[in-house]
């Protein structure tokens, strides 16, 4: 949702992990209605896959933020926290 005030873009940053994935983090422009003053969103992106997290605004603004804990934080796109995949007859998810 778009502010009376021009605000400078946040900043992305980038992690290799311990298993040699290099890992982007883009601000996305979204966020809950009653966070959008308070938190960013993050798209946490590595090849071919696609995770989400969200943080404090002055976690992230911060000089050195933690992206190994956000990384460990997120969840894929499209996911929730604590919600796995329904299964089918089978044990198999059914998507």
């Amino acid at each position: 949702m778009p502010t009376d005030h021009q605000e400078a873009p946040l900043a992305e940053r980038t992690i290799v992990s311990p298993d040699g994935r290099t890992w982007t983090f883009r601000p996305r422009a979204e966020a809950r209605r009653d966070e959008t003053d308070t938190h960013v969103v993050l798209l946490v992106e590595s090849l071919g896959e696609t995770r989400i997290v969200s943080c404090p605004l002055v976690e992230w603004e911060g000089p050195a933020p933690d992206l190994a804990d956000l990384l460990a934080r997120s969840v894929p796109g499209g996911g929730s926290r604590g919600v796995g995949p329904r299964s089918g007859p089978t044990g198999s998810p059914s998507f």
